[in-house]
């Protein structure tokens, strides 16, 4: 099911859930999503995350390296818009994760 929302809900909820194995999906320099364990980028951002684990890998390589309902959650903010293969790459993260938050461009 798709639905409409906000970061700064994504981000309460995932706040107070702690518990959960979540992925950041094209995390960059900065890391995307404060809460989230593992992290992930094509490029080796790992000295900038020492704390997490951090995954060196291309998004549009699919499969992704992960199994089957992997992760509680997944986060991909400002990726799908440099993915070859959206639709691939969505079901990739539905076949991962159990739940998650994609954010896209929007015009200003």
């Amino acid at each position: 099911m798709i639905k409409r929302t906000s970061r700064y809900h994504i981000l309460q909820v995932l706040e107070d859930n702690p518990e959960w194995n979540v992925v950041d999906l094209g995390s960059g320099t900065a890391g995307s999503c404060p809460t989230a364990n593992v992290l992930v980028d094509k490029n080796d951002w790992s000295s900038k995350f020492p704390e997490r684990d951090f995954i060196v890998h291309d998004l549009n390589r699919l499969p992704l390296p992960f199994k089957d309902k992997q992760f509680d959650f997944s986060f991909a903010s400002h990726i799908l818009e440099h993915i070859v293969d959206p639709v691939l790459f969505l079901k990739e993260v539905v076949r991962i994760s159990k739940s998650g938050y994609i954010e896209v461009p929007s015009p200003l």
